[in-house]
C-alpha cells in the first residue's frame, strides 16, 4: 500500500462515536470519537480496550443480545471500524490490521475484512480527545468541515501526519480518497 502525500488539504469533520455509529446504549461508548476525512474516510477514536484485547475477540456478536457493558462496546467499536485509535499504555506507538466483524453475510471461503488500530498513550489520548470535543464542537458531518491545514500543529495534525498519513497499512482506496483532496490551502 502507498502512503498518502502530506501537501494534501482535505476535509476534516468530528462527531461524537455513539452518534456516528448509532449505538443503542450512547454512554457506554461516552468520550470516543469519529474523524471523518475528505467525507469519506472515517477513524474512530475508542476509548480505553486494553483490558479487552489485543487479542481482539474473534467471536460474532449476535445482534439480538445487546451489548450491556462498556467493556463489550468498545471492543465492538473496534471490530466494526475500519479505522481505529484506542490508548494502550503498553502498544503505545504500535498499530495491526484485526479482523472486523461481516458487515454482511459471506461465504466460507471469503476472507474477513480486516481493519487497523492505532495504539497511543494515556497522555497522547488525553490531548487528542480533547482537540477532538472543541472540533466536534465546530464540524459536522453535514457541511461544516476544517481544513486539514487548519489544524497544523495540533495533537491530531501530528496523530494524522505522523502515524495515519504514513503507515503502509491504509488500504489503496482509503489513499485514492484522501489524495483526491486539493493541494494547500484552499
Amino acid at each position: 500500500m502507498s502512503k498518502v502525500p502530506n501537501e494534501l488539504d482535505f476535509l476534516i469533520h468530528a462527531e461524537e462515536l455513539q452518534s456516528a455509529i448509532a449505538f443503542d446504549e450512547p454512554d457506554l461508548l461516552q468520550g470516543g470519537y469519529v474523524v471523518g476525512l475528505n467525507r469519506r474516510v472515517e477513524i474512530s477514536f475508542v476509548p480505553d480496550a486494553s483490558d479487552v484485547a489485543p487479542p481482539w475477540p474473534v467471536h460474532e456478536y449476535n445482534p439480538d443480545d445487546p451489548i450491556k457493558s462498556a467493556r463489550e462496546a468498545r471492543a465492538w467499536a473496534v471490530r466494526v471500524s475500519d479505522y481505529s485509535v484506542t490508548p494502550n499504555p503498553r502498544l503505545d506507538g504500535t498499530a495491526e490490521k484485526i479482523p472486523l466483524l461481516p458487515r454482511q453475510s459471506t461465504g466460507p471461503d471469503d476472507d474477513p475484512e480486516l481493519g487497523v488500530v492505532w495504539y497511543v498513550g494515556a497522555a497522547e489520548w488525553e490531548a487528542l480527545t480533547a482537540e477532538l470535543q472543541d472540533l466536534r464542537e465546530h464540524t459536522n458531518p453535514f457541511g461544516d468541515f476544517v481544513r486539514f491545514s487548519e489544524l497544523a500543529d495540533t495533537h491530531l495534525w501530528r496523530f494524522l501526519t505522523r502515524r495515519f498519513l504514513t503507515s503502509n497499512l491504509l488500504a489503496s482506496d482509503t489513499v485514492r480518497t484522501l489524495s483526491r483532496a486539493t493541494g494547500g490551502k484552499p
